[in-house]
């Protein structure tokens, strides 16, 4: 199909969907021509620990988007549509969204933000210096 130029945003959420984490995904499609592409495109969205290279452990998934000016948005993790679920681990530390057509990656990856690595905090990495409590069953100085 040419050549595709992918401008990327990425939103956090955790709404009523079947998986725990999902995140908002939009970006825009252009041919070799730097015109939008229009119709129905297959996308594989890959969120990576690797800016670049091949990653055994990264997520992936498979979308069929259909794009109007170029444009697209897909929702990663959304278990409901049929779609392979987000965990923790599939955002936490450095991580990159890589998109590719018919096997091609579009790139330069992009770096996911710090609002999308938010996911993470639900599992704290210092929740041991809780002593194992639960935060209700904390002194109420300390508890909402």
């Amino acid at each position: 199909m040419g050549r595709f130029i992918v401008a990327c945003a990425l939103c956090l959420s955790s709404q009523a969907f079947a998986s725990d984490f999902i995140l908002n995904h939009s970006g825009r499609l252009l041919d070799a021509n730097d015109k939008p592409v229009n119709g129905s495109v297959n996308l594989t969205i890959t969120l990576t620990s690797l800016k670049e290279g091949a990653d055994a452990n990264a997520w992936t998934d498979d979308f069929t988007v259909n794009t109007f000016d170029g444009v697209y948005a897909i929702t990663l993790g959304d278990t409901i549509a049929g779609h392979k679920a987000l965990t923790p681990a599939s955002v936490s530390g450095d991580k990159w969204i890589s998109v590719s057509i018919g096997g091609e990656e579009l790139l330069p990856r992009l770096k996911l933000a710090s609002v999308a690595s938010a996911i993470s905090a639900e599992n704290a990495d210092n929740a041991s210096k809780l002593g194992g409590q639960a935060l209700a069953d904390l002194d109420a100085r300390y508890a909402p």
